[in-house]
């Protein structure tokens, strides 16, 4: 005899399958959020999603347990970038992540420039403008 799932529900249900929320990655494939229900920790299945501002995201998602089937609200944000938009909304007030911060700071030390200083002896004169001292007063001209 073959076995039966003694959890599995009996006869017609009036349960409808609902889709399935999937993010779409332009770099790779698809990425399933995996939620686990809170109650009991069985898989959950997202079934509403609703915008509630520019960079925060309300889903809904029902346990799949069949004997929890608890339904609950999972809240998500935008909280950093990752890496910076190619075209930057001015009005999103969002943080760069720590990581996209340094390698910004190691860019910017990595492109700083040298003075060119003067060989031993060489006067130092206005007609190069490497060589002049920031230090000092400037000739107004």
């Amino acid at each position: 005899m073959a076995y039966q799932n003694p959890l599995a529900p009996v006869g017609k249900t009036n349960h409808r399958p609902r889709p399935r929320l999937v993010c779409r990655s332009p770099k790779g494939p698809s990425v399933r959020l995996h939620i686990t229900c809170p109650n009991c920790e069985s898989p959950a299945y997202g079934f509403r999603k609703r915008q509630l501002s520019t960079l925060v995201t309300e889903l809904a998602y029902e346990c799949r347990n069949p004997l929890c089937r608890a339904s609950f609200v999972f809240q998500g944000e935008v909280t950093r970038w990752l890496t910076i938009p190619s075209n930057l909304n001015p009005q999103l007030n969002v943080p760069l992540s720590p990581i996209v911060q340094r390698r910004q700071q190691l860019d910017a030390i990595n492109n700083l420039q040298t003075a060119v200083l003067p060989d031993i002896g060489e006067m130092i004169t206005l007609e190069r403008g490497s060589q002049i001292d920031i230090f000092s007063e400037q000739p107004e001209q």
